[in-house]
Parts: C-alpha cells; structure tokens; sequence
C-alpha cells in the first residue's frame, strides 16, 4: 500500500514537473531583450525622471550613479534621495553634484511614522520629479549609457505605461551563484512575468532594480502613499499599475542593465529574511502551503531515490535529472557556470531553510528590522 502510493506521488510529481518545465520554455521564448527589442533609438523625447533612493550606500553609489549620470538619452534628470545615511553616502552625492547638472538631491533627516524608510524615500523624490515618465532604481544599479534610451523607446513603441526590465545579476561566490538559480527559477515559476503584459491575466510585475512609469499612471494608482507600509513595495506597485488597467511589460536586461545581488551567503539571508514573509502577506497559512508544495516538487524526489524501491525510485530519479538539466540551463542562461545550477540540491535546502527563517524571525521579534529602523508587525499588516 505505502510502494503504491509511494509509486503515485513520484508519477504525479514528474506530471507537474513536466508541467513546469514546459510553462518555464514558453515564458522564456515570450520575454524579449531589451537589447534585441529596441530597433528605434531616438536620442529625444519625453522628459525622464530618474529616482534613486539611497541610504549608507558607500559601496555601490559612485560607480551606479555616474553609470546613470552619463546616459546618452538627452532629456532625464536624476533625484538621489539620500535617507539618513550615516556612512559616505552624502559625500559622494556632494562631489558628483559639482560635477552634473542634471543631479539633484533630496535629504531625508527623519522617518515619519506609518512609513518604511524606501517607500518614503520614492516618494519624496517623485514629488519634485518634473518628468513625463519616472523611473524608480536601486542604488546599486549599472547601466549601460544607451539603458535609458533604449527602454523610453521601447515604451513608446509598444504604447506602454510600465516597463520594468530584470537586470543582468553580476556573478558572486559559487554558493550564491547557486541560490541565485533557485531564486531566478523560483521566481518566474510564481510569478510568471511574461503574463504582465497580458491585460486579460490578473498577474503583475515590478522590480526595485528598474521600474520605468508614466507619472500619470504613478500619480492615477495613489503614489507610494498608497503603499506606505509595504516591504515589498516594488511588487505591491506593480499590482497596484496593472489593476488599474495600465499597460505592463517585463523585459530582460542582460548586456544594459547589471546588479550585484549579494556577496555572500550571509548577506543573502538577511536580505531574503526581510522579505520572504512578508511576500506571503505575512500569512502562516501561505507560507505552510507554499512550503509544503515546494518540498513536495524539490525536495522529496532528492530523498526518495534514497527511500523508495524499484519502479518509484526510478521516476524519482527521473525526476531529480530533469531538475538538474532545468538548473543547469537557467544557469546558462543568468550566465552563470553550469556548475552553479548542478549544486541545487543544497540550493534548494538553503531556500527552504530561509523561508521558515523568515517567518520564525518576523514572528518572534513582531516585526521587520530593516536599514537601522523597526516595523511591527501589526502596523505592517494594517497597511
């Protein structure tokens, strides 16, 4: 009885695996390049506000910001809104000040209640935007000096009203490569972004990297007033864009368009701990469902070649093979070495493990630590 039921979830996991794997093929054939997208590249055209929250962000913001700064699209201006940094974060806005025109700063000395530090920020810098469009990035953020260019047009092109591009994440220890696959995977697996663009499906997408707006359709959605608490306010703002009709795309990045992701395993956790959780709505219920599916589809088929027999080990084994070639080939394709998709294994373990790490830290301390500033639980569900 147990060999036959045994026998039934091996065959019935492969089922959803295959499933997965085809849906993953086809979202991966529908999501352009930018690069490749962009055949019109006119140098003018509407006015573009760039918005780059940044707070103790020493160690990327000289070399993201003049990658911004240096843009070959003749109409944008860039608003840095310095949030209490306390590192060299200032002196760096200062110099390169001197030194563009186009930059201007805004200084946050204090964090009103009922706010997260970022979704302020953004929105004091959108407040003094004068651009057409409004663009919303990170402060690690490198561009490529024909990135904003390149992705006006393409919004124009296509009569869009938000753009929001993945960008090329630059490759770290072979561990987070690893976690970066499973991440990657993961992701367009539940979110599946290339269905943003379809105004008959009720998914969205957004993106803190780069999220390139009308300012009409920013201001018609509520501006990040409407989502003062929210820790993942980039995803939150998505939805918000698409459920009020607006046109939505998700394109890729790679070539334009770099980040750093994390440096090392730990920074990794502490950064996914923040915001696992509340990806959930900071429902333990979501998050049970979603783990058990996720050992379910990842994590049961590794042991069962170990704990089943015959017919059941041999569809698990199957099953653990198709896994790797998926990770594999996601590793190509974020590329990475091939290598980092074959440890996924303990990748996935290491998932798994933040998931429940996130929920265990949010609930024990009762809410989110983040940038030097606590949020309660409560006042974050309330949002």
């Amino acid at each position: 009885m147990l060999e036959t039921a045994l026998l039934l979830l091996a065959i019935l996991t492969l089922t959803i695996q295959c499933a997965a794997l085809l849906q993953l093929n086809r979202g991966r054939l529908l999501i352009k390049t930018l690069a490749d997208a962009a055949s019109v590249q006119h140098l003018s055209g509407p006015e573009v506000s760039v918005v780059i929250p940044a707070r103790n962000e020493e160690r990327h913001l000289a070399q993201a910001l003049e990658s911004v700064l240096r843009q070959d699209y003749e109409a944008f201006e860039v608003i840095v809104v310095d949030d209490r940094s306390e590192d060299g974060t200032p002196a760096i806005l200062q110099r390169l000040r001197k030194e563009y025109t186009s930059l201007k700063v805004v200084r946050v000395a204090d964090l009103p209640s009922g706010w997260l530090g970022k979704t302020h920020a953004l929105h004091q810098g959108a407040a003094v935007a004068t651009g057409e469009y409004l663009l919303f990035a990170d402060a690690d953020v490198v561009m490529q000096p024909q990135a904003l260019r390149f992705t006006i047009n393409h919004m124009l092109r296509n009569g869009l009203d938000h753009l929001v591009v993945g960008p090329q994440v630059r490759p770290g220890s072979f561990l987070v490569n690893a976690m970066l696959v499973t991440f990657a995977i993961n992701f367009l697996l539940v979110l599946q972004p290339w269905r943003a663009a379809d105004p008959r499906s009720k998914k969205s997408i957004g993106s803190g990297a780069f999220s390139l707006m009308k300012t009409e359709a920013y201001q018609k959605v509520g501006t990040m007033a409407a989502l003062r608490l929210a820790v993942v306010d980039d995803l939150k703002l998505g939805s918000l864009i698409k459920s009020h009709g607006f046109r939505q795309e998700f394109v890729a990045g790679q070539g334009l368009i770099a980040i750093e992701w994390y440096r090392t395993v730990g920074e990794m956790v502490d950064g996914l701990t923040k915001n696992v959780f509340a990806i959930f709505d900071f429902s333990l219920w979501k998050i049970v469902r979603a783990f058990l599916g996720f050992a379910a589809l990842n994590l049961w088929p590794l042991f069962a070649i170990f704990l089943t027999e015959d017919l059941a080990r041999a569809v698990n084994l199957i099953l653990v093979v198709l896994q790797g070639g998926l990770y594999v080939t996601g590793a190509r394709y974020l590329r990475l070495s091939p290598l980092s998709g074959l440890a996924f294994p303990i990748a996935q373990m290491i998932h798994a493990c933040i998931l429940w790490r996130s929920t265990i830290v949010t609930l024990k301390n009762g809410g989110v630590r983040w940038r030097e500033t606590f949020y309660s639980l409560s006042e974050l569900k309330s949002s």
